[in-house]
C-alpha cells in the first residue's frame, strides 16, 4: 500500500498533540538535508507484538480513543519517520 500525506491545515500539524509527529518540519523546503518519507510497519498475527526499537504511542484525533500510532523514538529528521 502507497499512502501520501500532505499538509493541508498548517495549525493542526503544529498542535500539541501532532507536533511531536515534527510534520511541520519535514515538510519544510529550507534544506535537502530533512527526510520528508516514513516507512510504516504493519504487526503480524500477534497483537502484542513489538517494534525492535523504541517508540511513543500517537493518537490521532482521525481514529477511535483505542487505536495508536507507533512512531519511532528519536529519529532525526534526515532519517524517515518510522
Amino acid at each position: 500500500m502507497l499512502e501520501l500525506l500532505w499538509i493541508e491545515n498548517i495549525e493542526e500539524v503544529q498542535n500539541e498533540r501532532t507536533k511531536p509527529m515534527r510534520l511541520y518540519e519535514r515538510c519544510l523546503p529550507t534544506t535537502n538535508m530533512i527526510s520528508p518519507f516514513g516507512i510504516g510497519l504493519r504487526p503480524t498475527k500477534e497483537k502484542a507484538e513489538k517494534a525492535p526499537f523504541a517508540v511513543w504511542n500517537y493518537y490521532p484525533n482521525y481514529l477511535p480513543d483505542f487505536l495508536k500510532i507507533q512512531v519511532a523514538d528519536n529519529t532525526p529528521l534526515s532519517e524517515p519517520i518510522t
